[in-house]
């Protein structure tokens, strides 16, 4: 079924993510991540799309961005990923066939406020929680090690909760919000019920927040069919 284009009437928030095929690396070196910070940093500049949080995983990352139109918001996913993959396989020198990644990036709509820094949050706490670093400034390749050492690129937009060393403070207690899991599993926009489910009506999402085709209405056998 194809995919409805996502219309937006003024800026929306999105939490971003996509892995590797079949949850292979994307990140062999730190040469593989400092890479990939370059074109992030040139698809923001290029773009002009407003950067938020970041995260990079060994097999996958996590952006949280803000958009101002569809187009934005696709032209410039879709330059990051597939620039990626071309320059990852040029640099690994892999000329055999098969996908880098495991398919189109999830965008998912993210309301502001509160769930807004709820995301950025669980984006920033990645590599803690997987064990990655003792704290979660320390992961070298995420947005709150940058804003630490106060690095300029790739550009990052304001945070609107609190100052750096309180939101640094926040993001190292032991607190994991299954909610936000849940909503990248589902592909559900994330935010309060109210505010969700008029999103899933307004992108026309099965209640469990995928797109797809409706369910067949189940039809008695016919007496001629075998069972």
């Amino acid at each position: 079924m194809p995919r409805r284009p996502r219309c937006l009437e003024h800026a929306e928030h999105f939490h971003i993510v996509n892995r590797g095929s079949l949850r292979a690396r994307l990140f062999h070196h730190e040469k593989d991540y400092d890479a990939f910070l370059a074109l992030l940093s040139e698809t923001v500049d290029r773009f002009g799309l407003s950067l938020i949080s970041y995260c990079l995983m060994p097999n996958h990352w996590h952006l949280v961005t803000t958009s101002v139109t569809h187009t934005q918001l696709s032209r410039s996913l879709h330059w990051l990923t597939c620039t990626h993959a071309i320059r990852w396989c040029r640099a690994h020198q892999r000329k055999g066939p098969g996908p880098l990644y495991q398919g189109r990036f999830k965008s998912i709509p993210v309301q502001s406020g509160l769930s807004l820094g709820e995301v950025c949050r669980y984006v920033e706490r990645n590599a803690l929680e997987a064990g990655l670093a003792e704290c979660a400034e320390e992961w070298q390749w995420c947005s709150p090690n940058q804003r630490v050492h106060k690095r300029p690129t790739p550009r990052l937009t304001e945070m609107p909760f609190l100052t750096t060393p309180e939101w640094i403070a926040s993001l190292n207690l032991a607190r994991r919000n299954a909610a936000v899991a849940r909503a990248i599993r589902q592909s559900r926009p994330f935010g309060e019920d109210a505010w969700v489910q008029a999103r899933v009506k307004e992108l026309g999402l099965s209640p469990t927040g995928r797109r797809g085709r409706p369910k067949q209405e189940k039809l008695d056998p016919s007496p001629f069919c075998l069972r």
